[in-house]
């Protein structure tokens, strides 16, 4: 192999299996001896194996592995001399769109969730109240004889290392974390136990929340019980 890029193609063709079997023997024995070829067929696999987990398997129509493996074939032998990176970083790259689009897809269900929640006409929308000089807004939106709500938050934006928190209270010595706020993102939330009647607090904590209130809290609410 006379190259650093013609290396690259070649690895990851022996990974995508499209090489002739004379050039896979001579790749394999290049993998028996060469750290460097082996480092970029874990490196290959991982990404390949990151976009196959994604993407919906199906099976090829006839003939699709053989029209592939000309095409590239073509196309490899027509090709100008390319950076030795390119190949890598345009797989990162798939690798990466592929798993955004994952978690989009991901979310997609959970934001709808919301969505109905929000505007279901049975929730009881509690208004949480300020408790000092910090302006804005707090709405527990809650749904009965259930565990679900919302919680709807526009505050200014806390410093990097901080995040608002939320807490349901039945004493002093029992308080349970609701969840920390992501920016403006609605806050999906849990009652603890709905058949119980609670104060709602919201605090500002360390990134990532505390296991107690560590401040007084800056807004304060009533949240009835949700089931008898």
């Amino acid at each position: 192999m006379r190259d650093g890029q013609e290396l690259d193609e070649r690895i990851a063709a022996y990974v995508l299996g499209t090489l002739p079997a004379a050039e896979r023997a001579e790749v394999e024995a290049l993998l028996a001896r060469s750290a460097e070829a082996q480092a970029l067929l874990a490196e290959y696999q991982a990404l390949f194996g990151a976009l196959g987990a994604l993407a919906p398997h199906r099976a090829a129509p006839s003939g699709a592995a053989e029209r592939f493996r000309a095409r590239l074939a073509a196309e490899s032998a027509a090709a100008k001399p390319r950076r030795r990176f390119s190949i890598r970083v345009a797989l990162a790259a798939a690798a990466l769109l592929a798993l955004a689009i994952g978690a989009l897809l991901l979310l997609a269900p959970r934001q709808d969730e919301i969505a109905a929640l929000l505007n279901d006409p049975r929730a009881l929308r509690i208004e949480l109240a300020p408790q000092g000089a910090l302006t804005g807004a707090v709405r527990l939106i809650a749904l009965p004889d259930s565990d679900q709500g919302v919680l709807i938050a526009d505050l200014p934006q806390p410093a990097p290392e901080q995040q608002y928190q939320l807490w349901f209270i039945l004493s002093e010595t029992d308080i349970r974390s609701g969840g920390v706020l992501e920016g403006t993102q609605p806050l999906r939330v849990r009652v603890p136990d709905p058949s119980r009647a609670y104060t709602l607090g919201l605090t500002l904590e360390p990134r990532g929340g505390s296991p107690q209130p560590s401040s007084a809290p800056l807004f304060i609410g009533n949240l009835p019980p949700l089931r008898p």
